[in-house]
């Protein structure tokens, strides 16, 4: 998530509602002026800048009529178009009225802003900087110019961005959570937590705000405050893609669960849904009945897991299949109506309070025996009988790009290792290489297969309960920090972790350990995208593991 984001472009300041009509699209005829020039161009302004965007179109238009090149005229259309969302008719009448009036600061911004939108960064950027060189106090432009370095991780001029807008706006509580959201990218904690406090002490009850700095609160094992503050990952669904149904059973909030029944139901990603769950066979031990929602991918594995649950499914396909349709068996859940519903997401403000708490946590995942013997054999027909004196490591390199979020795709990118870089430890002797991978990025076990031999699983892994049932069956599992992590974890297999630079909240501060799952070890890159010193720290692992397995063997 950017730091609140300045997408709205204004002629001195900036506005939200859009416009009736766009010129040149669905435009009425103008009508004359019947004021001077210099009286239209100020009422156009007027309009627009106090919201009356109808108005201001209208005005805008007619002196359009009269002087085409009317560069406050050009520029105020240009906004309304971006407004409307007809980016390609906003970036003509922008670009033609920056030309015309080059010494404007808000037409090289909103010109900006309009590049931002149809990903022309680097356009962008340079909109941002000719518009500081003429104001510096810009903030739209220090705070979105330092957005995109933000998230292009050149932390030096984000962070210059962010503080000079502080420099003019102390207390701009958007500013105070970019300055601390740029400090924990760059590990430099101690100097985030103040930022973060400060904005929160300015906007106690923004979503954003509250994700952000409970984000860095579980960070930094300030549990309690952390969990309370994750409940604002709802309010700032938008931002931070999380939703949820709304159940109509009361929430529980910490009640006795002795005879009762609980609906635990999804809200987030799949690695999230197995870590959260974690905690629910506590419930089930304080004589809890529970039922589960989750994701397809899942179902089949939580029927295994907890047999003694009712299981269903529910599509995260986008915001409204989550929030707005009902699941088909809503009915027959209502016939048993449970007593109390909790998002999977809240559960650990109920049970992870301090680090002793995850003294509880352990292995909680069990392959389906019937599936785990298929594997075994397709393993023994790939690979050979088992020889007890080699080591069988599972392997997961990347997550899934988020196509259609670059935010999300870029965190995908910072968090995956290219298999070839991996190839590196090919030449460890008595390892067997088996591919957990799935998606576009098990493609890449044919293009090394001439450096590495990777057994190649992705065909077979129709869902979770297959890849636990593979997993079974090996001896260690390398992975990023991705869905199969979680798995491992969940199933207590070893697990060697590799984290980029600046892992997620989860991972907390530990180098090596982590409180969610007790059988990994983690493997942090010593700074921003170096996966180079990661590999050549997971080596004498690897080979410790393997001559540990050759002497029990």
């Amino acid at each position: 998530m950017s730091p609140g984001d300045d997408g709205a472009p204004s002629v001195q300041g900036t506005g939200s509602a859009l416009p009736a009509g766009i010129p040149g699209v669905d435009a009425k005829a103008p009508t004359p002026i019947k004021v001077s020039m210099a009286e239209a161009v100020r009422l156009a302004v007027e309009h627009f800048e106090r919201g009356r965007r109808p108005q201001a179109e209208s005005v805008a238009l007619e002196i359009l009529a009269v002087e085409p090149e009317q560069p406050d005229a050009l520029h105020i259309c240009g906004a309304l178009a971006h407004l409307a969302g007809k980016n390609g008719l906003a970036l003509a009448l922008l670009e033609k009225a920056c030309r015309l009036q080059p010494g404007n600061a808000q037409v090289h911004y909103n010109l900006g802003v309009v590049y931002q939108a149809i990903k022309r960064e680097d356009d962008a950027c340079a909109c941002y900087r000719s518009a500081l060189k003429l104001t510096p106090s810009h903030a739209g432009a220090l705070q979105n110019l330092g957005n995109i370095c933000l998230f292009r991780e050149e932390f030096a001029e984000a962070e210059r961005c962010y503080a000079t807008g502080l420099s003019f706006a102390p207390d701009s509580e958007i500013l105070l959570l970019a300055l601390g959201m740029c400090y924990t990218a760059q590990r430099r904690l101690a100097e985030a937590g103040p930022f973060y406090r400060r904005a929160l002490a300015r906007a106690p009850d923004s979503p954003q705000i509250q994700w952000e700095a409970g984000q860095y609160a579980l960070l930094t094992g300030d549990f309690v405050l952390g969990w309370r503050l994750y409940e604002a990952r709802f309010p700032a669904g938008d931002q931070c893609k999380v939703w949820r149904y709304p159940f109509p059973f009361p929430p529980w909030e910490g009640e006795n669960l002795a005879g009762k029944h609980l609906l635990v139901h999804g809200e987030q990603g799949l690695g999230d849904e197995i870590m959260f769950l974690s905690i629910v066979p506590e419930l089930i031990a304080e004589g809890a009945r529970v039922t589960l929602v989750g994701q397809p991918h899942l179902h089949d594995l939580w029927k295994t897991v907890f047999p003694q649950c009712r299981c269903y499914v529910q599509l995260r396909a986008n915001e409204d299949a989550w929030t707005k349709v009902a699941p088909e068996w809503l009915p027959e859940l209502q016939h048993d109506a449970p007593d109390f519903q909790i998002p999977f997401g809240s559960l650990p403000r109920m049970r992870r309070n301090q680090v002793a708490d995850f003294s509880r946590q352990g292995a909680y995942i069990r392959a389906d025996p019937v599936r785990a013997e298929q594997w075994r054999k397709f393993l023994a027909a790939e690979l050979g009988e088992r020889d007890p004196k080699r080591l069988r490591v599972g392997l997961v390199w990347a997550g899934n790009p988020a196509k259609t979020n670059a935010i999300a795709n870029r965190k995908d990118a910072r968090r995956s290792v290219a298999l070839g870089e991996l190839a590196a430890l090919a030449d460890i002797d008595g390892v067997d290489w088996v591919s957990l991978q799935t998606w576009e990025a098990a493609q890449q076990v044919r293009d090394i297969a001439a450096r590495m031999k990777v057994l190649d699983c992705s065909a077979r892994l129709a869902n979770f309960a297959e890849t636990a049932a593979l997993i079974e069956d090996l001896d260690v599992v390398l992975a990023v920090d991705t869905s199969v992590c979680h798995l491992a974890g969940a199933m207590g297999k070893p697990l060697l972790l590799l984290l980029p630079y600046a892992g997620e909240w989860r991972w907390g501060l530990d180098p090596e350990r982590a409180h969610w799952w007790p059988s990994a070890r983690l493997f942090r890159q010593p700074r921003a995208g170096d996966w180079f010193s990661v590999i050549e720290r997971l080596r004498p692992a690897l080979v410790d593991m393997q001559r540990q397995k050759a002497a029990l063997g």
